[in-house]
């Protein structure tokens, strides 16, 4: 079987979704503190995305390899 297409529907438009983006947020804030970030540098009203960028830059600045996440 081919695979002719690939939907992404990150809004809800074409499927309701029940995600919990609060506690989403707040797993992944409580990960990156775990493996070393200063909880002072993450917010729980920013993206998981942002949060995510931030912690890419401050384990290159602190001269530590993004692989700290595998």
């Amino acid at each position: 079987m081919v695979i002719k297409a690939v939907i992404f529907d990150l809004d809800g438009t074409l499927a309701n979704f029940n995600i919990d983006y609060k506690a989403v947020r707040a797993e992944v804030r409580s990960f990156l503190v775990k493996v070393g970030l200063p909880a002072s540098i993450l917010s729980l009203n920013e993206s998981v995305f942002e949060m995510l960028k931030k912690a890419k830059i401050f384990l290159k600045n602190n001269g530590k390899s993004d692989e700290t996440f595998s």
